[in-house]
């Protein structure tokens, strides 16, 4: 084990602020645990992952903010969310647009007067009953 109790620089001898700095590739086998953030130097300028080196889980306990579209199951989202497959809420059983509810599992909200679907029934071997 080596103590070392000022900065460390790898391939540079200019630190800066920081403990450790590595001038290059580094290559971590194991887990990589960090106890405040993990910022960019650059805004905007890095990826995580790639498209052959993809991470499998992310698991977030906050909330997220994505500056852009996202896709889910589509690699060219072309809006906010833009799911390729099925969608299923497993709690809750509200649509809202800007905040107002449109439609939930048992009626639909006043939003959805503007649109093809304004009936609320039920559909019987393939018969609308509205």
């Amino acid at each position: 084990m080596l103590y070392v109790s000022g900065n460390v620089g790898i391939g540079t001898t200019n630190t800066g602020n920081y403990k450790l700095y590595v001038n290059g590739t580094a290559y971590l086998d194991g887990v990589v645990t960090s106890g405040g953030n993990i910022t960019p130097t650059t805004d905007n300028a890095f990826d995580i992952g790639s498209s052959t080196m993809r991470w499998r889980d992310l698991w977030l306990s906050r909330n997220a903010y994505v500056n852009g579209n996202m896709g889910i199951g589509t690699t060219a989202p072309t809006v906010k969310l833009d799911v390729a497959g099925n969608l299923n809420l497993s709690s809750g059983n509200g649509y809202y647009i800007s905040g107002n509810p449109v439609l939930n599992g048992t009626t639909l909200g006043a939003g959805i007067a503007n649109s093809s679907l304004t009936t609320v029934g039920t559909i019987g071997t393939g018969t609308w009953h509205g």
